[in-house]
């Protein structure tokens, strides 16, 4: 066989004209027969820089190197190319000579790696070939151990279409199937075949490898072993996936490999052997109706092929063919064929070739009534619909079809019935249609149900269409009108019509969504064919045939027209009270005593001249008149239907309490109690999470976290069981959501307890208010009881507790969340108990946990009147758990209201060191209830009286810091602070305890570690402190409530030498964090730089020597408790130097061990200096400028810490005056909003 030709490239670099022509040209040398060029280019005159490629390609007749030599002779000259070509052994083909490289087909990635090539006939030659040998060029080594499969076949078009592997191998011999072991680099990788494979001349080859590592792939790389390859389209498709066999389609690639094809040459003697199918697949069903027969060559050499085919097994000859491989056809709706190929040759027909069978679809015209489409058959999962619908989509949206959908419940999917429905996702426009048979005059119902999941009708839509040709532009005529879907229940959909003649029309299911929604989700198809005649009776929908617990306020009727004849022209609807009726009346009973409401429309909520029609617990029968034009046709359900008017709700026994257990899961019905949504407006959902009734309008829900998709955390628990009412905020404006007591018949006073919180504060507190009504349960006849415009609901479960003074009186309580674009109101564990006449509880107990003797320790007591009555007075303690010690004592002389709360301030001042419990107590004489009276204790850890409590930070201070020097937001940090030696301000000590001052939103505890080590570097402006030196003084939890509150924490005593000081905190990882979690924090503008900080969400950060981060300027404020007596009281004068520069008076002074801070005094007299300094100086110069009399100055030193700083007392800041420091610190909330 001859090569492939090659350019030989010439030139002209001269400034005339180059005329060449073949006798120019001369081939000589030993093998120069074997050598030849295409003259076809010649002759040609080249200018000045003009080139030109002249083919030449070999012939080789022996195996081995040939050569010979190329001469142009041009001026006399000659200019000779050396010419070279290897004689391959007999039966070698080289397919592709490109220098591209690629993995494939030998590569292993992916866990499963799949190769189709194609290699045409042309390039095989001309030859019969017995293939036993494949060989790939690898440029890189490979030394993973692949089990490897080659499948080879026929093929018979010139490019390869998208195919799955199932399809490319339908039909190929499996060659080889072994572990193909390491591959060389430079060098051809050998593969010799388990079997042969006879390809026929003429005949293209498909070589398909499969590659089968497993898991995520091997070592071997991306590019390993990096075959080379020809650049070229439509001739190599790969199917690649890690862990499991790549099932979808294939991918074309822009390259072929070179392959390297041994075989020997074969003579046909025989008859060929059986063709092998390709399309339909043998026993295939819903075949088109012009559909393609194909089939391959099973080798042999076949000449032609006999085709059979009929309806009867065996089928009849209905043609001889070519070489041919595909037959089209002309077939019948639901009809089994039989199809039989038989290659021939000279040598005669082939024989054993099989019989094969394929059904084509059925009619997809509906012409028989009911029809019925539940999407339960014919259908892939998540498929475009086809065989019996065709699809258009557009004009909006041109993308997305209509999709099967089997079993997906997320996005509100779930079928209505069955396994399977239709679903459109979003930005989609998309109309199924299918053709129909209809007789004129007949009347036909069509009805489907479809819903979408979100809450805006206005993003989606669905309409049936009817029209007589299978396009958008003729599907006019409208069957159901357009109609908004929403989330929630599927919406039933109907629609009538009919035809003025008969024959074939098309009926369309056009759907629109824009990108908002996901899904929109249809089922339960049908269509009917209305009979004629008279009117049926009317379908009674709502309420259903023995409804219990139906609304005493009133209810709309619900009916609709039975198909079972023509629509009725008016409605009369009838309602009786069963009391009324004799026991077991009749058709004249009923109507003889119901009230009727005349030409009636659905929904139709009855407005009875007695407003008190209904009563409670009582039984009420309804049904309703269809009647036609003239009223001569009259039908009606009967027996009618019977409901039952709800049960009183009063509450008129107390203690009654309600965890909201023994409601349905996301239930909106939420008796006895009422509701009412002033706001109007859909509310969010959660982010990645699912539930019925997501984004309902409404005000309160029946939440229960274990049962959303997935399960939420404990961020979302209830107080007490599982469930609880929740009212998330409303998307479009603030939330108006009432929750509205049942009826409370009081003959005293009510204690009205519940719990509240919000989900989480990224968004802000949610915001309510508490409410009594004397009169009704309209919103108007409330009046406000709770304190200020709102209460803000902390993330904590809170109690909340009234006392409702209304005896003798039926009263209702509401809660109304206000929220502004919060997130979700909680309410949990409503009580309502009859009080005593006189009740204090202890509501709140907090204060020091760590103390010394001699020093007052605070503590904070809040006390509740739960009682009916006020209190003047009462007498409250601080008392040794222990012993039951009085240790203090304060007589309370403040009017204290019913249902009101005060917090009172108590100290204690300790007399000995150790460890201590205390509790408060409060005492009022005639108290009824003295199980709430006492609190729980609080330990104090009490030191002894030389040990100096040394605030460092400023006690006026009202700076926040979110990441010092505990960082809650991230789950992972790093800080570390210097302390200055003027701000330690003594020579040395053991620092047994520290306080930091936390500002909480609610409360959080987490894990920390703090290190200490004596520097004497003053800022950390280059970088983190070496932590060679540090000591491990605490691990364990930093814990603190809500609001202002000391974080008290005993440390391993730590000896401090006198100098600066630095703490580095870390956190212990555990993947979890809280926002809003501040520290008070001072910044110090004069001693910059002294905090730094890392943070990240990673469990790989090493404490000990954290990445760079960055530098700020402020300092936590701490209480450092230290055994010392060597505080520094007093600092020396510095040693002061002046000089004059010009009008300039410069001072100088050498630092003074301890000094914070410079006063320079000016004065013309030299013995008497004003008190006020000229300036307060954090350095050692200063600069003043002179008008030339004569000044005398004195500087003095001043340590950090006065009296002030030295009192241990919790701040009281109001919540306004607090300022957070500000620093790139942020993340997205855990849970988040969604519309």
């Amino acid at each position: 066989n001859p090569s492939g030709w090659k350019n030989v490239s010439i030139t002209n670099v001269g400034s005339g004209t180059l005329n060449l022509s073949v006798d120019d040209i001369s081939i000589f040398g030993e093998n120069a027969t074997m050598f030849e060029i295409n003259p076809q280019v010649l002759p040609v005159a080249l200018g000045s820089g003009e080139s030109l490629n002249i083919p030449v390609r070999a012939t080789v007749t022996e195996e081995g190197e040939v050569n010979a030599t190329l001469r142009f002779v041009y001026d006399m000259e000659n200019y000779d190319v050396a010419l070279s070509a290897e004689g391959l052994p007999a039966g070698v083909v080289l397919l592709g000579d490109g220098l591209l490289t690629a993995r494939y087909p030998l590569g292993s990635y992916y866990g499963y790696e799949r190769s189709a090539a194609l290699y045409t006939a042309a390039e095989l030659g001309v030859t019969n070939k017995r293939i036993n040998r494949l060989s790939w060029y690898a440029t890189v080594a490979a030394a993973p151990a692949v089990p490897t499969k080659i499948y080879l076949k026929a093929y018979n078009t010139d490019t390869i279409g998208v195919n799955n592997w199932a399809g490319f191998i339908s039909g190929a011999t499996l060659v080889y199937d072994g572990v193909d072991t390491s591959i060389a680099a430079n060098d051809w990788h050998h593969i010799v075949l388990d079997n042969s494979f006879d390809l026929d001349s003429g005949n293209n080859l498909l070589v398909l490898v499969e590659r089968n590592w497993g898991g995520t792939g091997s070592s071997a790389g991306i590019t390993a072993p990096a075959l080379r390859s020809t650049n070229m389209t439509g001739m190599h498709h790969t199917l690649l996936a890690d862990n499991n066999a790549p099932v979808g389609n294939s991918v074309a690639q822009s390259s072929r490999p070179n392959l390297m094809l041994m075989s020997d040459t074969f003579t046909i003697t025989a008859p060929p052997n059986p063709a092998i199918i390709a399309a339909p697949a043998d026993g295939a069903t819903l075949v088109e109706l012009d559909a393609q027969l194909r089939w391959t060559s099973g080798g042999g050499g076949p000449s032609g092929y006999k085709l059979y085919l009929g309806e009867n097994n065996p089928p009849e000859l209905v043609a001889t063919l070519g070489l041919e491989y595909s037959y089209n056809l002309n077939l019948e709706y639901s009809t089994t064929y039989y199809w039989q190929i038989v290659p021939f040759n000279s040598f005669g027909d082939a024989v054993d070739c099989p019989i094969w069978s394929f059904t084509t679809k059925d009619d997809p015209v509906i012409r028989n009534y009911p029809f019925v489409e539940g999407f339960e058959e014919y259908y892939t999962n998540g498929a475009r619909i086809a065989t019996y619908w065709e699809q258009f989509t557009g004009p909006q949206y041109t993308t997305n079809y209509w999709a099967a959908n089997y079993q997906q419940t997320t996005y509100n999917r779930t079928p209505r019935t069955g396994d399977w429905n239709a679903v459109l996702q979003s930005s989609s426009h998309a109309t199924l249609v299918r053709p129909i048979q209809l007789e004129a005059g007949n009347l036909y119902l069509l009805s489907f149900y479809a819903r979408q999941d979100g809450p805006y009708p206005d993003f989606s839509n669905i309409q049936a269409l009817l029209g007589n040709a299978p396009t958008l532009a003729a599907l006019t005529t409208p069957i159901t009108p357009l109609t908004g879907l929403v989330n929630g229940d599927y919406q039933a959909i109907n629609g009538a019509f009919q035809v003025e003649s008969s024959g074939i029309y098309y009926i369309g299911i056009k759907g629109w969504m824009n990108g908002s929604p996901h899904f929109i989700s249809m089922d339960d198809l049908q269509i009917i064919e209305i009979p004629a005649g008279p009117v049926a009776a009317p379908h009674l929908d709502s309420p259903a045939n023995g409804q219990q617990r139906m609304p005493i306020e009133g209810f709309p009727f619900e009916f609709s027209w039975n198909y079972a004849g023509p629509e009725p022209a008016g409605y009369d609807l009838m309602i009786a009270n069963v009391a009324d009726l004799p026991q077991n009346y009749n058709e004249d009973d009923f109507f003889a005593t119901a009230i009727s409401f005349e030409n009636a429309n659905s929904p139709h909520t009855p407005e009875f001249d007695d407003p008190d029609f209904y009563q409670y617990s009582t039984r009420y029968a309804w049904t309703v008149v269809g009647y036609n034009d003239d009223y001569s046709q009259m039908e009606f359900m009967w027996p009618p239907y019977e409901f039952v008017v709800e049960d009183d709700p009063t509450i008129r026994e107390f203690p009654w309490t309600d965890s909201f257990e023994d409601y349905a899961n996301f239930s909106l019905d939420i008796r006895p109690w009422s509701q009412y949504d002033g706001d109007g407006m859909p509310t969010y959902g959660i982010t990645s999470y699912t539930f019925p009734n997501q984004y309902y309008t409404g005000s309160y829900i029946v939440f229960n976290p274990d049962a959303t998709t997935p399960v939420l955390n404990e961020v979302w628990e209830a107080y007490d069981g599982d469930k609880y009412l929740a009212a998330f905020s409303a998307n479009g404006s603030a939330n108006n959501d009432w929750l509205i007591s049942p009826p409370l018949e009081t003959t005293t006073a009510l204690n009205f307890s519940f719990r509240a919180r919000s989900v989480i504060s990224d968004y802000g507190l949610e915001r309510f208010r508490v409410l009594v009504s004397t009169t009704d349960k309209n919103p108007a006849s409330f009046t406000q009881i709770s304190a200020g415009d709102y209460i803000n609901a902390p993330v904590d479960w809170t109690k909340y507790e009234y006392v409702l003074n209304y005896p003798n009186q039926t009263i209702f309580v509401a809660i109304q969340c206000i929220s502004d674009d919060a997130f979700t109101f909680m309410v949990d564990d409503v009580q309502f108990n009859i009080p005593n006449d006189l009740d204090l509880a202890i509501s709140g107990f907090s204060g020091n946990n760590l103390g010394n003797v001699n020093h007052p320790a605070y503590y904070d007591v809040a006390v509740s009147n739960v009682g009916q009555y006020s209190v003047s007075s009462f007498t409250l303690y601080l008392k040794d758990a222990a012993t039951d010690a009085i240790l203090a004592e304060k007589e309370v002389t403040e009017l204290l209201a019913s249902a009101a709360t005060i917090t009172e301030e108590i100290f204690l001042t300790p007399t000995m060191v150790g460890d201590f419990n205390v509790y408060a107590e409060i005492v009022v004489s005639g108290d009824a209830n003295l199980t709430n009276n006492r609190s729980n204790a609080l330990p104090i850890k009490v030191m002894s009286e030389n040990m100096k409590v040394l605030l460092v930070g400023d006690p006026q201070n009202i700076s926040l810091d979110l990441a010092t020097p505990f960082n809650f937001l991230y789950d992972d940090s790093v800080v570390e602070t210097i302390y200055l030696a003027s701000e330690m301000q003594n020579r040395s000590g053991t620092i047994e305890a520290l306080t930091y001052i936390s500002y909480f939103n609610a409360y959080a505890s987490d894990n920390f570690q703090i290190w200490m080590k004596n520097t004497d570097v003053n800022n950390l402006n280059s970088g983190w402190l070496p932590f060679d030196g540090y000591t491990l003084v605490y691990e364990g939890p930093i814990s603190a409530p809500a609001d202002v509150y000391f974080v008290e924490l005993s440390i391993t005593p730590f000896t401090y030498t006198g100098g600066n000081l630095a703490i580095r905190t870390s956190r212990v990882w555990n993947g979890t964090w809280s926002n809003n979690k501040y520290w008070l924090a001072t910044v110090d503008n004069n001693y910059m730089g002294r905090t730094r900080i890392y943070f990240a969400d990673t469990n790989s950060l090493d404490h000990t020597n954290p990445p760079l981060g960055n530098v700020y300027d402020h300092i936590p404020d701490i209480y450092f408790f230290i055994d010392t007596d060597e505080l520094v009281t007093v600092t020396d004068s510095p040693e002061l130097s002046i000089s004059m520069q010009g009008t300039q008076t410069k001072l100088q002074w050498q630092p003074v061990d301890y000094a914070y801070s410079y006063n320079v005094y000016e004065s013309d007299d030299p013995y008497a200096f004003v008190d006020a300094p000229i300036a307060t100086l954090y350095k050692t110069n200063h600069s003043i400028t002179t008008s030339g009399d004569s000044k005398f100055y004195r500087v003095s030193s001043k340590p950090y810490r006065d009296l002030v700083r030295g009192i241990y007392r919790k701040p009281r800041f109001e919540q306004h005056e607090l300022r957070e420091i500000e620093k790139p610190v942020f993340k997205l909330p855990y849970f988040q909003k969604t519309k």
